[in-house]
C-alpha cells in the first residue's frame, strides 16, 4: 500500500492533481493479493451499516462485494469523506480494543470510505498491483482460477495434518442471489400482519448486539437486542428465523466429496463457523 501511494513525487502528484481536477474523490491501492477475496464485502458489518448510514449522509448500501479501501490506506478530496468528518464520532462509540477482527464501528468506517464518496457521485480510482496483477480488483481469482486438483494436493499432502470446513457458504450453500433472503421472507411475513419496518430493524439490531457485546454474536443476542425495540412483542422469535435458515440450506456435493477426501486421508476434519445460529443447529443442518 505504501508502495502504490508513495512511490515517487511524481505519482503523488498525479494522484492529487486527478483528485483537484476530475470526479476522482478518492485513490487507494489493489487490495493485497494474498488478501482473501471475501474482504471486500460487508462481512459482520452490514447491521453496523444500516444503523450508521444516515448519520454518514448515505440512502442505500451496496449488497455483494463492492469497492473500497481495504487497509484504509488512501488519497481523497476531503469533501468525497466530508460526511464521515463531520459525523460528529466520539471515542466513546467505539468499543474497547479485544482484538476484533471484524464487526466494529471501525471496520464498518473503513467500507464507508468507499460508499460515502460514491453517495456523493464521486469516482474512485483504484491503483492497478503490477507485481501481483488479478483481472478482478477483488482478486476473485483466488476462487476462480484454481483447479480443484490443486485443493486435492493440499488436502491429501503429508504435511496437511487438520483441514477445517466452513459450514454455511461452503458445505451448504443457500440458493438464493441475495444472503439475506431469509430477512425478507420474516419482513413480508410481518407486513401481512401490518408490521412494517422488519428487515431493517433486524439488521439494526444486529449491529447493536455486536456493539454491545464486544464481539460476535448468536441469534439469541440478536433477538434479546430486538426485544428492546418498540412493538418488540409483535415480533417473531428466533425459531421463526432459524427454522427458515434451515429449510434454506442445501448441501454443495463437491465440497462434500472434499471432506470425504480428507477423512479418507486420516486427516483431522475441522467443522467452524461464524453463523450466527447456535453450535446445536449448525450440527443439525
Amino acid at each position: 500500500m505504501l508502495e502504490s501511494l508513495f512511490e515517487n513525487e511524481e505519482k503523488i502528484a498525479f494522484f492529487i492533481q486527478n483528485l483537484n481536477r476530475s470526479r476522482y474523490g478518492i485513490i487507494y491501492p489493489q487490495s493485497f493479493h494474498n488478501l482473501p477475496y471475501m474482504a471486500a464485502t460487508w462481512l459482520a458489518n452490514g447491521g453496523l451499516a444500516r444503523k450508521w448510514a444516515p448519520q454518514f449522509g448515505v440512502n442505500a448500501l451496496p449488497d455483494g462485494y463492492f469497492d473500497f479501501p481495504i487497509g484504509s490506506m488512501f488519497w481523497a478530496k476531503t469533501d468525497a469523506i466530508r460526511p464521515l468528518l463531520d459525523a460528529g464520532l466520539q471515542w466513546s462509540d467505539f468499543p474497547p480494543e479485544q482484538g476484533q477482527t471484524d464487526g466494529t464501528l471501525a471496520h464498518c468506517i473503513e467500507r464507508m470510505l468507499g460508499v460515502v464518496p460514491t453517495s456523493r457521485h464521486f469516482q474512485h480510482g483504484v491503483i492497478r498491483d503490477i507485481q501481483t496483477p488479478s483481472w478482478s480488483r477483488w482478486r476473485l481469482n483466488q476462487f476462480i482460477d484454481r483447479p480443484l486438483e490443486h485443493i486435492h494436493a493440499a488436502i491429501t499432502d503429508k504435511n496437511t495434518k487438520i483441514v477445517a470446513f466452513d459450514i454455511f457458504d461452503t458445505l451448504l450453500t443457500r440458493p438464493f442471489l441475495d444472503a439475506d433472503y431469509v430477512k425478507h421472507i420474516l419482513h413480508s411475513e410481518h407486513e401481512k400482519k401490518d408490521i412494517g419496518g422488519f428487515r431493517d430493524l433486524r439488521m439494526r439490531s444486529e449491529g447493536e448486539a455486536r456493539e454491545a457485546k464486544g464481539s460476535d454474536v448468536d441469534i439469541h443476542d440478536i433477538y434479546r437486542q430486538l426485544s428492546t425495540a418498540e412493538s418488540a412483542t409483535q415480533y417473531l422469535t428466533p425459531d421463526r428465523e432459524i427454522a427458515l435458515e434451515m429449510q434454506s440450506v442445501r448441501t454443495r456435493s463437491e465440497v462434500v466429496a472434499l471432506l470425504n477426501l480428507a477423512v479418507q486421508s486420516g486427516k483431522k476434519v475441522v467443522l467452524a463457523s461464524d453463523m450466527f445460529l447456535p453450535a446445536a443447529r449448525s450440527r443439525r443442518c
